[in-house]
């Protein structure tokens, strides 16, 4: 799976069936292909965040493409591992264990041409199923020099 932008912007519908914003922001992270996700989503009718999650896409020690994502609803992070994917359409399905025993989740990027849907299926003790998802649209973000600023503002 490969982005094609760093910056992702777009528009969505959540599982309680609100239109949100959904922010995505992709950074490679070493030679390995390694890649770090950030995804935020803030509610459309009063800005409000209502989601917020942080990833890796990696490689396991297995070689299987892995997804290790932090939800801020759940305990621990969950491992998805790659179960399908072509050039258009990869999932990630994770089946929970421990503290998330009946919670089971797939997450689905479909891409089409630039564009990204980025889809969440899940549900606890029951078959998968469409909960949320956001259309997503890269954006050019200017790099900021952190370090210039950094000096300007020690300097007055």
């Amino acid at each position: 799976m490969q982005f094609t932008h760093s910056h992702y912007i777009g528009t969505g519908v959540n599982h309680d069936n609100e239109q949100f914003e959904g922010k995505l922001t992709i950074s490679n992270l070493s030679s390995t292909g390694t890649q770090s996700m950030h995804y935020i989503c803030q509610r459309i009718s009063d800005g409000e965040k209502v989601h917020e999650e942080l990833a890796l896409l990696t490689t396991n020690e297995n070689g299987d493409k892995t997804l290790h994502l932090h939800m801020e609803e759940l305990p621990s992070i969950t491992i998805h591992t790659l179960a399908t994917h072509d050039d258009a359409l990869w999932t990630y399905s994770y089946t929970g264990t421990g503290q998330l025993e009946g919670f089971n989740s797939e997450l689905v990027f479909e891409w089409n041409e630039r564009k990204v849907k980025y889809l969440h299926r899940w549900a606890v003790n029951d078959e998968v199923s469409d909960k949320s998802w956001c259309l997503l649209e890269p954006v050019n973000v200017p790099d900021t020099d952190v370090s210039l600023s950094l000096t300007l503002s020690n300097n007055q």
